[in-house]
C-alpha cells in the first residue's frame, strides 16, 4: 500500500537500485510492487465476497432462530408435517390414502 504513503513511494527507487544484502531472499522492483497491489486487491475482493456471504448466513440463522422463539411460527413437527404433506401432494396426487394418512397424524398432534 505504498501508494497511499508517499514516503515510502520516495524510498522505492532508492530499494530497487540497491543490490541485494546477505540473507535476504527477494528484491523489491517497480514491477513487482503493482503485481503485490493487484494480488492484494483481488484477495480483498474475495475476502469481502465471503464476509458478506457469512454475513447472509448468519442473518438467516439468527432470523430462523427468533422466529420459532417467538411462538409466531408454526411448532417444529407441524411444520415438518406440512411440508410432508405438500410434497406428497406434489409428487403424488393420485394417492388419496397416503395423504389421509399424513393429515391424520397431523390433526392428531394439534
Amino acid at each position: 500500500m505504498t501508494y497511499r504513503h508517499p514516503d515510502l513511494l520516495e524510498r522505492v527507487p532508492v530499494a530497487a537500485g540497491t543490490p541485494i544484502q546477505d540473507g535476504r531472499m527477494v528484491a523489491v522492483s517497480r514491477t513487482s510492487l503493482p503485481a503485490d497491489l493487484a494480488n492484494a486487491l483481488e484477495a480483498n475482493k474475495c475476502l469481502t465476497a465471503r464476509i458478506r456471504q457469512l454475513e447472509k448466513r448468519l442473518s438467516s440463522q439468527l432470523g430462523e432462530s427468533v422466529w420459532s422463539e417467538s411462538g409466531l411460527g408454526a411448532p417444529v413437527d407441524i411444520d415438518q408435517l406440512q411440508r410432508r404433506i405438500n410434497l406428497l401432494e406434489e409428487n403424488s396426487p393420485r394417492e388419496p390414502d397416503v395423504l389421509a394418512v399424513a393429515l391424520l397424524g397431523l390433526q392428531r398432534r394439534t
